[in-house]
């Protein structure tokens, strides 16, 4: 593609690290950002130079990162905000208005349902970009050189005098015409992320993506062409790229329209020759209605898959608008398990309806069925997901409209909720929180793709055994927690419960322990 003329302005793109580095190193490791990479590219295509600045996973100080800021004389800086990187987000802001004074612009998830919060609470910042920010960023740099009166700008929320001002909102981007994302090859070592569309036809409760690609200004779903998806894998190899995350809300399986675009997606990767690992996230219905589309996948390199059951309870599924059941969800674990898969359930455990009977019951299915022993839940206590309400999302509507969200003064996200029933409340305070500090271990991070990676270097042994091991260790901390719901349900005494939890830990505690010990030092963790 001919690109225009570059011009002066020049923006920064930065991500700052996330609060809990640990934590989200467990769950998936230190990922490249393809939000700000696909900006980046939108704005080069446009004529104007922009720098991506991504510490999403990586520490550094504020006055560090503000200073690699200013080395690129930025005319326009932007970042992309979370509820996890807001705090490291304001230092690294206040630490650069010490020596630059010009226009700073958030966007993201948090800004798009937050922007009037944000520029009353920042005053450092300038401007708020809501939902998809590719054309709008571009449009607001041309307004910043006097080419376009900010009305113009879509999608874009800023102060005028005492007021909060938001223009019209913008069509969703044609996904097709966007230019692929600029990439600087950390990914070498990591997994590469690759977007096929965006979008879901789905309308789960939970889920902050429906409301962020409304669809009264675009198709619920936008599918890029399959020869492009695969001429961007191969760019990516050529630089080093060894796995793919197909990172997509949705991944065409569900309808014939669907598996005809991957049927042609299959067909440009073996005419590519190009046989690589690749990671998808599933919906029940899809793995159900996808026939032998799935074997194709895996013949074509398909290694892992994580599947949204979400929970095995009915009045969960309804809660989340799941639009499945559970002997569906059941169904389709035993059909990707049949397959060469890694595969990974997504479970949300807690919801403010949640009781401990309810919880039994639940965590002793999980076992059944062989979710609480899987590889990925050795990051954290499967029992531990907790329903997080995001703002603009049906699930955090229904609960302000029922007194049970309350927004989180230090969050522009995330709302918080307690338990509607008291004993689960209890249950909470004299021995859940307890037993969470008692699983406090080091972790490997990213676990599941350090399995996965041995496998694709011929390590095949050294996978093998990572796997085993997390295994074990997950299993051992879902004994744990069947244990200490056990213990609830046999005693509301806070003492008692005390009691019980130390007598437990010298069985059941030891037995995780041990395994998450032998786990950490195969992983090279000490």
């Amino acid at each position: 593609m001919d690109l225009p003329p570059r011009r002066a302005a020049r923006v920064v793109l930065c991500v700052t690290p996330v609060e809990a580095l640990d934590q989200v190193a467990a769950h998936v490791g230190d990922l490249p950002n393809l939000g700000v990479a696909y900006l980046a590219a939108a704005l080069e295509a446009g004529g104007v130079a922009a720098e991506v600045l991504n510490f999403g996973g990586r520490a550094v100080a504020p006055e560090a990162l503000a200073a690699r800021i200013l080395e690129a004389a930025p005319s326009l800086v932007g970042f992309t905000v979370y509820d996890d990187n807001s705090g490291s987000t304001l230092r690294v802001v206040q630490a650069l208005r010490a020596r630059y004074a010009g226009p700073v612009v958030l966007g993201g998830y948090a800004p798009t349902f937050s922007a009037e919060r944000f520029l009353t609470m920042w005053s450092c910042i300038d401007y708020v970009i809501l939902r998809e920010g590719e054309g709008p960023l571009l449009r607001l740099v041309e307004h910043l050189e006097g080419r376009r009166a900010i009305e113009d700008v879509p999608n874009l929320a800023y102060r005028r005098g005492d007021a909060i001002v938001f223009t019209a909102a913008g069509p969703l981007e044609d996904v097709g015409a966007l230019p692929w994302p600029r990439r600087r090859w950390e990914e070498r070592d990591a997994i590469t992320p690759i977007l096929t569309g965006r979008g879901c036809s789905s309308r789960c409760s939970i889920c902050a993506m429906v409301p962020f690609y409304d669809p009264h200004l675009g198709p619920a779903v936008r599918r890029r062409d399959p020869e492009d998806v695969v001429a961007e894998m191969e760019h990516c190899v050529a630089h080093g790229a060894e796995v793919f995350g197909l990172y997509d809300d949705c991944f065409p399986l569900a309808g014939a329209q669907d598996r005809a675009w991957c049927a042609r997606f299959l067909a440009a990767l073996c005419g590519r020759g190009l046989r690589r690992p690749l990671l998808a996230q599933l919906r029940v219905q899809d793995v159900l209605r996808a026939g032998g589309t799935l074997e194709a996948l895996c013949e074509a390199g398909l290694a892992h898959v994580s599947i949204g059951i979400e929970s095995l309870l009915p009045r969960q599924l309804a809660l989340f608008r799941k639009r499945h059941t559970v002997d569906q969800a059941i169904e389709a674990l035993a059909l990707l398990r049949g397959l060469p898969l890694q595969v990974h359930a997504n479970v949300l455990f807690w919801d403010p309806w949640s009781t401990v009977e309810e919880a039994r019951e639940h965590a002793a299915l999980l076992a059944e069925h062989g979710i609480a022993g899987q590889e990925g839940c050795v990051g954290t206590p499967i029992g531990s997901y907790l329903l997080i309400p995001l703002a603009g999302t049906a699930i955090q509507r229904r609960l302000a409209r029922e007194g049970l969200a309350l927004r989180d003064p230090f969050a522009f996200h995330r709302w918080h909720w307690d338990f509607v029933d008291e004993d689960t409340r209890a249950f909470f305070r004299d021995l859940y929180l307890p037993f969470l500090a008692r699983v406090d271990v080091p972790r490997p991070p990213a676990a599941w793709s350090r399995s996965l990676l041995c496998d694709l270097r011929g390590e095949t042994a050294r996978g093998a055994l990572l796997r085993g091991l997390a295994e074990r260790t997950a299993r051992a901390e879902h004994a744990y927690l069947l244990a200490v719901l056990d213990l609830a349900l046999e005693t509301g005494d806070p003492e008692r419960r005390a009691g019980g939890l130390a007598s437990l830990d010298a069985s059941f505690g030891e037995a995780f322990r041990d395994a998450a010990r032998a786990l950490a030092a195969a992983a090279g963790l000490g």
